[in-house]
């Protein structure tokens, strides 16, 4: 059943409700994620523009390799506390060489949305990372993928796929 809004703004009522910022497992996570980003961004390379779909408070987003950052977050709340370098988009418009969604591909959240997000508005690089035995099926759907890799994340095994589009 797809979460409602109502339920994740209530889950926004507190700053950083997952931990994200104090979880030793999410530093390392987010330096996974990055890691794998700069294969493909070399050092001092970057994305003309970066999307995050799913962006929560930020806290990924704002380290993007893009001269231009835009994060999709439902959440009026988590939206709230973007870091000032990222700009909030309700309806994202033309393409981002760069996209990235992390813990959104699930059946509980709106997937299908989501997958048609980025199929409509990625012109190069996708990278998505979700909990392995939550994460839809059809993410294979993206693009052509070019890496794959499962990491430990907290109680559960971390998916990271890299797609090229277009």
């Amino acid at each position: 059943m797809q979460q409602a809004f109502e339920e994740i703004e209530r889950h926004y009522e507190k700053v950083d409700p997952w931990g994200y910022q104090t979880n030793p497992e999410d530093a390392k996570r987010a330096d996974y994620i990055f890691g794998i980003l700069d294969m493909f961004f070399g050092p001092g390379e970057q994305a003309e523009k970066a999307l995050d779909i799913g962006a929560g408070e930020g806290w990924i987003t704002q380290y993007l390799p893009a001269r231009s950052i835009f994060g999709y977050e439902l959440s009026d709340k988590a939206a709230s506390r973007f870091h000032p370098i990222i700009t909030r988009v309700k309806k994202p418009e033309g393409q981002y060489d760069l996209v990235v969604t992390t813990g959104t591909l699930y059946h509980h959240y709106d997937w299908v949305t989501f997958l048609h997000l980025i199929k409509c508005h990625s012109s190069n690089i996708v990278l998505t990372c979700n909990i392995k035995d939550w994460e839809v099926p059809e993410v294979k759907t993206i693009g052509k993928q070019i890496f794959e890799a499962e990491f430990p994340y907290r109680e559960w095994t971390q998916k990271l796929r890299i797609f090229k589009v277009k």
